[in-house]
Formats: structure tokens, sequence, C-alpha cells
């Protein structure tokens, strides 16, 4: 409920606030200004649900973004702005790592025999539908009805937040440690547990390049989808393909879920050779249709690299700083985005479509490489 109603803004929120006054190079510098704070705060704020509270985390952290909603809704000048990706930024801060863990303890602790991989294809399954859904419905209300929506928004996550205090306690779940500050050495002491031997690496890699690669995507597959669409209608177009884009990684959660991990390999490769597929007729037919059928399938094959993948890390991680650990790991993917994001971006526009083939060849060794050995 909290990604679907943050949702409800997600398909015009840049358009909202270049409508009200800002120009794109101050848009770039919000959300550098959220990258920012992110990074900073992230781990720190992580380390403080793991010893105090993930449940009061994410209540306070579904009330920031409430917040947010709400500042969005008023603002009218740059500084306003900045203050509500101040409260973005401190909302995704809390979020980030911490219900994941939450989500896991509590799924395992009702379930013994459950494993990281189903509890998380649950969860991206309904996440992403639900987040698909609302994402068109906050398309269509803005339209009809304006900044209202962005009002509604806020009110709705105010509700979610009410909501949130029933969450069941986590109590059972917190640091055991004797130390109250937050320690660096602690953290790389936990994480070097984690990681001894060579497949706790390789699923770490795993996660990081195919992050990357997914976050990539969302930041350009308009431009793959909306290369040489008309200006009149290019907005619902583009709405539609994201919905389905949305719906095709809620698939990749359903079919997680019901996969043996024995036949993970397997898929994997049928995956892959169904992304290779719709990637040449792409490359060869050049029109929407052809684009938006490959954009689905590849977002289905890296989500499915990427849920299988943080599924097992997850279970690899120390209780105790589960959520601090997931924290610095999305720290580590924040920083190789903004290392590579605009690299990413000019050799996407300079070789095209010959640009992601290259990048398929490099990645997908390491991909292979993976689920063999998770078989």
């Amino acid at each position: 409920m909290y990604s679907g109603v943050r949702m409800l803004i997600g398909a015009f929120s840049v358009i909202y606030m270049l409508q009200n006054g800002l120009s794109v190079g101050q848009v770039g510098l919000l959300k550098t200004f959220q990258g920012i704070i992110i990074v900073f705060l992230d781990i720190p704020l992580s380390y403080f649900s793991d010893r105090y509270s993930r449940k009061f985390s994410i209540s306070v952290s579904i009330l920031f973004s409430s917040a947010w909603l709400l500042t969005m809704g008023v603002a009218d000048n740059f500084w306003f702005f900045m203050l509500a990706e101040l409260f973005n930024a401190l909302s995704l801060g809390m979020m980030s790592g911490t219900f994941d863990s939450y989500l896991y303890d509590h799924s395992k602790n009702e379930n013994s025999n459950i494993s990281s991989q189903k509890i998380f294809s649950l969860y991206y399954k309904y996440q992403f539908m639900f987040m698909g859904v609302t994402s068109l419905i906050g398309a269509t209300a803005y339209f009809y009805i304006g900044n209202l929506s962005i009002f509604i928004s806020s009110l709705l996550m105010f509700a979610v937040f009410l909501m949130s205090v029933f969450l069941p306690s986590d109590r059972d779940f917190k640091s055991k440690g004797k130390s109250e500050f937050f320690s660096f050495a602690m953290l790389f002491n936990g994480i070097g547990k984690i990681f001894v031997g060579r497949e706790g690496w390789l699923i770490l890699l795993t996660v990081i390049t195919s992050s990357f690669f997914l976050q990539s995507l969302i930041q350009y597959w308009q431009v793959i989808a909306g290369e040489d669409l008309p200006e009149n209608g290019q907005a619902i177009i583009l709405g539609v393909v994201f919905f389905f884009i949305m719906l095709a990684q809620s698939a990749t959660g359903f079919v997680t879920e019901t996969l043996p991990s024995s036949s993970n390999a397997k898929f994997h490769l049928i995956s892959f050779l169904a992304v290779v597929t719709s990637l040449l007729c792409s490359f060869y037919y050049n029109n929407i249709y052809i684009s938006a059928i490959f954009l689905c399938i590849i977002f289905f094959y890296i989500n499915f690299v990427q849920i299988i993948s943080y599924a097992r890390l997850v279970s690899h991680t120390e209780t105790s700083l589960r959520s601090v650990t997931l924290s610095t790991i999305a720290t580590v993917n924040k920083i190789v985005m903004f290392v590579m994001i605009a690299p990413f971006g000019f050799l996407l526009q300079r070789y095209d479509w010959l640009f992601i083939i290259a990048i398929f060849v490099i990645i997908t060794p390491l991909f292979f490489l993976y689920f063999r050995r998770g078989r």
C-alpha cells in the first residue's frame, strides 16, 4: 500500500514540478539532493531500526511520505519542493532495508518452512500489480482534478500510517548487542561473516549488477519505447506501456513463487533466450509494439534475477543487523548508479540497441554462473 499510494503521483510528478515553475535543471538538483540525503542517512537510519524498532521506523517512514505528498501539493517554488524532497528522502531512507527485514523475520516466524524466494516473490507480485493499477488511477485523477489528486494521495498515505500502528510487534528481532552506538567496524564484521566464500560474493555481485541494470532501464525505458512516437498521444501510449511493464514485473513474482528452486537455472535460460529474440526483433522492426514487448520481457527477466538473488542475500544476513546490512548494500547500489548512470545514457544514445546487446553479452555469464551454482 505504501508503494502503491506513492505511485499515485509517479506518472506525473516531474511534469507537475515543471508546470509549477521549476526548470529541468532544478528538478535534477532536487533529485540529486534526495540521493545525497539517502546515501548519508540510509545506513544510520537502518541501524536505528535494527537496534530499536523496525515497526516504528516503518510507521514514521509512512508519515514522512504523507508529509512529502502534502508539501508537494502546496509547493509553489524551488525551496518548497526541496523541503518535499527532504521528507521523501527521509521516508525512503527509513523504509530501505527495514521493511524487507521486517517482512522476512515475521514471515519466517509464522512459518519456519517458507523460503526467502517465496516470501519476496509474493511481496513483489502484489507490489508491482498494485503500483501498475495505482499509476493509471493517479494519472487519470490528475487529468480530471489536478492538484487535488495530490492532496488525496497525502490523505490516503496518512490512512496507511494509521494502519501501520497495528502491525505486529518486532521486539523479538531487535539487536542483542551491548553497544548503543553505530560502529562501522561492527557493521563490516557482520557483512564479512555473510560473504565468506565464493558463493556469498557471487550473490552480492549478482544483486548489485542486476540492480544497476534494472534501475538503468527504469531511467531510460521511455527513450527506448518512445523514440519515434508522435508527440500527439505520446504520454498516453507511454502510460499504457508503463502499466504493462508493471504487470510484467508482477508476473515475475508469480513465477518465482511457484517455480521450484531446482528449476531456476532452466527458467533463467528460457527467459534469456526470450529477451534476445525480442531484442533482435525490436532492433529489426523498430516499432512501438515490438519495443513494448521487448521492454516487458527484459523487465521480467532482470526482475527474475533480482528477486531470487536478493532473496538469497536476505537469508544470508544476520537477524540483528539485517536492516543495516541491506541498507549498506543499497547504498553501494546508489553509488554505482551515481557513477554509471550518465555513461550508460551516453552509450545508449550513441549506440542504441547495439549497446544493449553488448551489455547482455557481458553480464549474462555472471547470471548463468550464479544460477548454475544455485541449483
